[in-house]
């Protein structure tokens, strides 16, 4: 069950991330009000999907490690290796040398919560 519930983590927080970095590039790039308002609606609804898979990956997470600060801890990692990933991907600018040595930290923070 606690392979479930990272799975759901990294479901739930990558919709999050991806709702959260798209909109403000697509509210910026289109000048119709239309456009505007359809993106808007669109990851909202994203948002709501991403809120029902952190519900259940809390509550998997919970039922399978007996203690919420392990899928906290995973929770937080998760968004600090997967933000940086998206923000590439949708705004085309490379991370700086602190931010890669934060996620190599967290990565490893990651791993012993996970194995801990």
């Amino acid at each position: 069950m606690g392979a479930i519930s990272i799975l759901f983590l990294v479901i739930g927080e990558t919709l999050v991330i991806l709702s959260e970095l798209t909109l403000p590039y697509y509210l910026a790039k289109d000048k119709i009000i239309v456009k505007k308002l359809g993106v808007t609606f669109c990851m909202s609804l994203v948002m709501s999907i991403a809120g029902a898979f952190l519900l259940l990956a809390f509550m998997y997470g919970y039922l399978s490690y007996e203690s919420i600060w392990v899928v906290n801890v995973v929770s937080t990692s998760m968004v600090i290796i997967i933000e940086p990933v998206i923000a590439y991907c949708v705004y085309k600018n490379l991370p700086g040398r602190s931010t890669c040595k934060g996620l190599v930290l967290a990565f490893i923070g990651l791993m012993v919560a996970i194995t801990l």
